[in-house]
């Protein structure tokens, strides 16, 4: 079959998963596998729409589904943005977003398929490397004033999302967010992941907090749930 392919999707690496064991027992998290299962109620959704009218095509526009998103989120369905799994997403977002003039900073422990999207869609980029905690950037000085700034838009996972046993925040800190926006110089930053998840110890009002302590207020975007924001 390889040879029906186009010389580029012939060069392509592709994505190789992570370990995949084969236990009955093991709840696999970096496959996003819920140790608790799903809610009951979903599976009494599931059950009432495996009828008849499995056999048409379904709604393109998954009306229904962005509706009672928009309801719940008091937002309206234009801008909900629904997707076949997390995957068309993040394709649709690097495709959308990311192929730019200046090359895409991810860190170098991250999502492997990162690399694939950028590969796949002809998108520059560079990695950043992590320190030992794999949470700050490692190399301070080198990394964000030498290598790569400025940058125009910073997006930064802060929230400081903790979990039983680990004694330490998996994504930036509220003071690690403003301090990584210093060290790329970034024009703007955009806070994401600080709400709508119980993991995050730290939110919004934290975060503009760090910024306005380090003297950068006036880079972090305001981005208020179910609005457009311009950067």
């Amino acid at each position: 079959m390889s040879r029906f392919w186009s010389p580029f999707v012939h060069d392509l690496v592709p994505y190789v998963p992570g370990e995949q064991p084969k236990l009955s027992r093991l709840v696999k998290l970096n496959t996003n596998e819920n140790p608790y299962g799903p809610s009951p109620r979903a599976l009494e959704a599931i059950r009432n729409a495996t009828d008849d009218s499995l056999k048409l095509y379904p709604d393109p526009d998954s009306s229904v589904l962005k509706q009672a998103i928009a309801k719940y989120y008091s937002v309206d369905t234009s801008q909900v943005f629904v997707g076949n799994g997390s995957d068309e997403v993040l394709a649709h977002l690097f495709l959308g977003f990311f192929k730019q003039d200046k090359p895409l900073l991810f860190p170098d422990i991250t999502y492997s398929f990162y690399k694939v999207y950028c590969g796949l869609y002809q998108i520059d980029y560079q990695t950043i490397a992590l320190a030992d905690d794999f949470v700050r950037l490692g190399r301070a000085e080198s990394i964000g004033e030498a290598r790569f700034a400025p940058v125009d838009i910073a997006v930064l996972f802060a929230g400081a999302a903790r979990v039983p046993r680990i004694d330490a925040a998996l994504t930036l800190t509220s003071a690690d967010a403003a301090e990584a926006a210093r060290r790329l110089g970034a024009r703007t930053a955009v806070g994401v992941h600080t709400e709508d998840w119980q993991h995050f110890s730290e939110g919004r009002a934290e975060l503009e907090a760090a910024f306005a302590a380090a003297g950068m207020a006036h880079l972090l975007a305001a981005t208020p749930r179910g609005e457009r924001v311009g950067l």
